[in-house]
Formats: structure tokens, sequence, C-alpha cells
């Protein structure tokens, strides 16, 4: 498998954008980082539907949000990830400290969607909402 490792995310800057925010807005961390796990989960499922990554809709069914763990499950054709997301992260704490937000996707082929291989262009779903969502905050 061929990664294009131009598609990185600055995890650092996404950091300080997060922090510069909530210092403005004032909202709680935690109320803000369930914001953000939200906005990350609906432009990665907008950017696999829009970057015509979808045929059975598996993989775009199965992008996940956990707090303080991930799982190995996959769910069938037809899941609402936001709605499934949405009930996740009512279990973050309102100050948000030290938790974990995981968005993942469990579906085998969905890391050669996202990263590519040697005869498909790397689609970078997830890379470039997470990248999205960081200059929106910034």
């Amino acid at each position: 498998m061929a990664i294009d490792q131009t598609l990185t995310i600055d995890t650092e800057q996404f950091f300080k954008n997060l922090v510069a925010f909530q210092k403005k807005t004032s909202v709680q961390f935690g109320k803000l980082l369930r914001k953000v796990a939200l906005m990350i989960l609906k432009e990665t499922v907008k950017n696999q539907e829009d970057r015509r990554a979808v045929d059975t809709g598996l993989s775009v069914g199965n992008w996940q949000v956990m707090v303080g763990r991930d799982n190995d499950d996959i769910k069938g054709v037809g899941a609402s990830p936001v709605s499934d997301a949405v009930q996740q992260l009512y279990f973050l704490k309102n100050e948000g400290i030290g938790e974990v937000i995981f968005i993942f996707n469990n579906v085998e082929y969905t890391v050669y969607l996202e990263f590519g291989t040697e005869k498909m262009a790397p689609r970078a779903m997830l890379r470039d909402a997470i990248n999205s969502v960081s200059m929106q905050l910034g």
C-alpha cells in the first residue's frame, strides 16, 4: 500500500486552534469536544460520499465515535454514524480534560480508501475532515 505522506494532520496546530477557540467562546471544554467530534464525523461521511468512495455503504455507515475506548464492531449497511455518535458523546464529561475521543472505522478496506493503494488514489476522508475543522476553529 502506498501512503501519500502529503496528506497529513498537524495535530499540534489542531489542538492550539481548539484551545484558542475555547478561550474565545468560554464554552466548557467537554461541550466543545462533543461539537468538534460531531463536526469531524459529519465532514468525514460527507467527504466519503462526495469522493465517490461509497459502493455498498458499509464503510460510510461504520464511522464510529467512542469516548475512552474503541471497539471492533462492524455495523450493517445503512447504519447511522451521526445518531450513534450523539449517543456515545453523551458519556463525555463536561470538563473534557483527560478524555480521549476515538473516531474510527472497522471496515477492513476503509484504510485503503483513506490512504490509497498503488492503483487507487487516496481519498483522505478523515484527514481532510480534521484539517477542515481545524481551519474552522482557527
